[in-house]
């Protein structure tokens, strides 16, 4: 189940890059899951723990990966850590809805306008901290974004 809390939450991490950047292991990077989300979106390819060649920047370091795959990252590999949204393009969408049907998540949105638009049929069971209600499709999503946001 995906619980979110739409909103500023005073216990939703918004530094992903800090918590990643001082947490992360490098036996993450061997993980397959985690190579295609890297590649996904960020059109990067893990050549070893410490050494990812992206298209742009060339060879770099985990720390300097975008904030959407540190924080998908840090909730596939990690479990349920409360992490905000913000850092999240629409382009994380599909793995955290993926990551979502795996495992029960909670996160925060104060900023992010994720929609899912086109991946209705991903959509997990999700329930709005906010009022306690169910979400069950993008479009909902969407209205209860709106209407806390």
């Amino acid at each position: 189940m995906l619980k979110v809390f739409f909103g500023i939450h005073e216990d939703a991490m918004l530094s992903v890059d800090s918590y990643f950047n001082n947490t992360y292991d490098e036996s993450w990077f061997a993980d397959p899951v985690v190579v295609q989300m890297i590649k996904d979106i960020d059109d990067s390819d893990v050549l070893s723990p410490n050494c990812i060649q992206s298209p742009i920047l060339g060879q770099i370091p985990p720390i300097t990966l975008s904030g959407g795959v540190k924080a998908l990252v840090c909730l596939y590999m990690m479990g349920n850590p409360f992490i905000d949204l913000v850092v999240m393009g629409e382009n994380c969408s599909e793995w955290l809805l993926k990551i979502a049907n795996e495992r029960d998540i909670t996160v925060a949105m104060s900023g992010s306008h994720l929609t899912f638009s086109g991946l209705e049929e991903l959509f997990p069971e999700c329930l709005c901290l906010n009022d306690s209600s169910t979400i069950e499709n993008p479009k909902e999503w969407v209205f209860k974004m709106i209407e806390f946001l």
